[in-house]
C-alpha cells in the first residue's frame, strides 16, 4: 500500500510505500521523519468511526440472510472506499499526534492499494468479544475469513450456547438498532485490519529512555490521580473531576502514550515467549552484556553477565540499556511475524560498533517477518545495511565473504525489501534507488566529504606549511 500525506507538520508532501519490509526514513532534523513515522502508527491504530460505502448495505445482507458467507468486495472495490479510508484517518490525527485540530486542518491521507491483494489479517479470530446479550438470551457472532464473512446465531439455554436456526431472526427485531451498530463494529474493525500491511503496530519513540527511566513514577501518579478522581465522583462533583482532569493530564501523541503504557504494564506479558526469543538473547550477549528481566515490581531490571545475582534496576544501568532494554522485552515476550515495528533512531546512545551490530539484528528481524520502519541519522547503521545488501548476491564469493566477516544469510537484504526516503527541508520527501551496492544519502555523505575536506586543510596548515 503506498501511504501518501500532505502538509503534514514539517512535510509539504511524502509518500511511503509500507508494502517493503525494512523502510528507512533519513535525512536533516526537523524535517518530518519522526511525524511520517507516527503518521503511519496512527494509520495503524485510529478506529473508523464513521461508517464507510457500501457497509450499511453489507450489514442488510447480513441481517437477511445471517448464516450465508458473504464478501467484502462490494465496500473494498467501492470507488469511494479509499479515499473515504483517508479522509478518517486524517481527521483522527490531532487526537493522534495530542495537538490542535487546528495544526492539522489542512493535512491530507491518501492511500493506494490493489484491494484483490489485501492480506489476510484475521487469522481466523471471530470478532466475538462485541457481542452483545440481546434479551438476555440471544449471542451473535461475526465470523470472518479473509474478504468473506458470515453471522453466527446462538441461543442460551440453561447455560449452554446452541446454534441457532434461521428462527432466531425474529429475535433481532427486539433489539435491532444495537445489533446492527455491533455488526458495523466489527466489518469496520476487520476492513482495517485487512487494509493494513501488518498485523499490529509496535513503536519505540525516542523517548524510550525517558520512559524506561520513569515508568515506576509516570505509574505512581497515575494511580494517585485516579483515587483522586474516583473520590471526587463519589462525592458527586462531576465538574470538579473536569477541571482535574484539564489541570493535570498532558495529552501525549499514541506513539509516547502506548509506548508509557507498554512500560508500565510490563507483566501483562511477561509470562509469554515469543518465537523471536533468540533475538533477544542475541542482543543481550552481543551489545548489553547482561540479560534484561522484570522485576517482581514490574519494573525493568539488569542483570550484568559475570556478576553473580546482581541485579540492576533500569535507571542504574548504561544509557545503551535504556535504549535497548524495551527492544529486548518486545522480542523475548511480544514479537509475532507480521507485526509492524517502528523505531525512532534505532543507534541511539550507541557506540558505532554497536550500531553495526544493531544493523545486523534488525536484518534478522526483517527476515523472521517484522515489517520494520526506522528513522536514522548514522553513517554506520546506513553503511552495514549496504553490506549487508551486497551481500545478499547468490554467489559463492559473497557467501565466502559473508563467512570471513560473520554475517550469517539470514542478515543479508535484498535490494527490494527496502523502500529508503530522503526528507529535505523543502517539505519533500525523495525516494532514493537501493540497487545491489546499496543506497547512497547525499546529505550525510556531503557532510563526511567536508569534515575530511576541513581535517585535511587544517593539518596541512597548521602541521605541514611550516616544514
Amino acid at each position: 500500500m503506498f501511504f501518501c500525506v500532505e502538509n503534514l507538520g514539517p512535510i509539504r508532501e511524502a509518500e511511503v510505500d509500507l508494502s517493503k519490509d525494512l523502510i528507512v526514513l533519513t535525512g536533516p532534523n526537523n524535517t518530518g521523519k519522526t511525524y511520517l513515522a507516527w503518521a503511519v502508527y496512527a494509520l495503524d491504530k485510529f478506529q473508523l468511526r464513521d461508517t464507510l460505502p457500501g457497509v450499511a448495505e453489507l450489514v442488510d445482507d447480513l441481517l437477511a440472510r445471517p448464516q450465508d458467507e458473504h464478501s467484502l468486495a462490494p465496500v473494498l472495490e467501492h470507488p469511494d472506499f479509499l479515499r473515504n479510508f483517508g479522509e478518517q484517518c486524517a481527521r483522527s490525527l490531532a487526537g493522534e499526534f495530542g495537538a490542535p485540530k487546528e495544526d492539522f486542518a489542512k493535512t491530507l491521507v491518501k492511500l493506494q492499494q490493489d484491494v484483490h491483494r489485501l492480506r489476510d489479517s484475521s487469522h481466523g479470530v471471530r470478532m466475538s468479544s462485541f457481542s452483545p446479550r440481546l434479551q438476555g438470551t440471544f449471542l451473535p457472532i461475526l465470523n470472518f475469513s479473509y474478504q468473506k464473512v458470515f453471522l453466527e446465531a446462538f441461543l442460551m439455554e440453561e447455560g449452554t450456547l446452541l446454534r441457532g436456526s434461521e428462527t432466531t431472526q425474529l429475535s433481532w427485531t427486539d433489539d435491532a438498532d444495537n445489533l446492527r451498530r455491533w455488526i458495523t463494529r466489527g466489518l469496520l474493525g476487520h476492513i482495517h485490519g485487512l487494509i493494513r500491511e501488518s498485523r499490529r503496530s509496535e513503536i519505540f519513540p525516542v523517548e524510550r529512555l525517558a520512559i524506561n527511566t520513569f515508568s515506576k513514577e509516570l505509574a505512581s501518579q497515575r494511580t494517585m490521580l485516579t483515587d483522586e478522581l474516583r473520590s471526587l465522583v463519589e462525592q458527586g462533583d462531576g465538574a470538579q473531576v473536569m477541571d482535574e482532569v484539564t489541570r493535570r493530564v498532558d495529552r501525549y501523541p499514541t506513539a509516547i502514550k502506548d509506548a508509557l503504557y507498554a512500560a508500565t504494564r510490563l507483566e501483562s506479558t511477561a509470562g509469554k515467549e515469543s518465537t523471536l526469543a533468540d533475538l533477544a538473547d542475541e542482543l543481550e550477549s552481543t551489545i548489553l552484556g547482561g540479560r534484561v528481566s522484570v522485576s517482581e515490581h514490574n519494573v525493568l531490571e539488569f542483570s550484568p553477565a559475570g556478576a553473580s545475582g546482581a541485579k540492576l534496576r533500569i535507571q542504574q544501568t548504561a544509557s545503551v540499556v535504556k535504549s535497548l532494554a524495551s527492544l529486548v522485552f518486545y522480542l523475548r515476550h511480544r514479537a509475532e511475524e507480521d507485526d509492524r515495528l517502528i523505531i525512532d533512531e534505532p543507534e541511539l546512545n550507541l557506540h558505532p560498533d554497536n550500531q553495526r551490530k544493531v544493523a545486523r539484528i534488525l536484518a534478522k528481524l526483517v527476515q523472521r517477518g517484522i515489517k520494520l520502519i526506522i528513522s536514522t541519522h548514522s553513517d554506520y547503521l546506513i553503511r552495514e545495511l549496504n553490506n549487508l545488501i551486497m551481500l545478499s548476491q547468490d554467489s559463492e564469493e559473497a557467501r565466502r565473504v559473508a563467512d570471513e566477516l560473520s554475517i550469517e544469510p539470514e542478515m543479508t537484504l535484498r535490494p527490494e525489501q527496502l523502500g529508503v526516503y530522503l526528507f529535505g527541508r523543502d517539505g519533500l520527501c525523495e525516494q532514493l534507488e537501493v540497487s545491489e551496492t546499496g543506497f547512497e544519502v547525499e546529505t550525510i555523505d556531503r557532510e563526511i566529504h567536508r569534515l575530511n575536506q576541513d581535517a585535511q586543510m587544517i593539518y596541512s596548515r597548521l602541521f605541514l606549511d611550516g616544514e
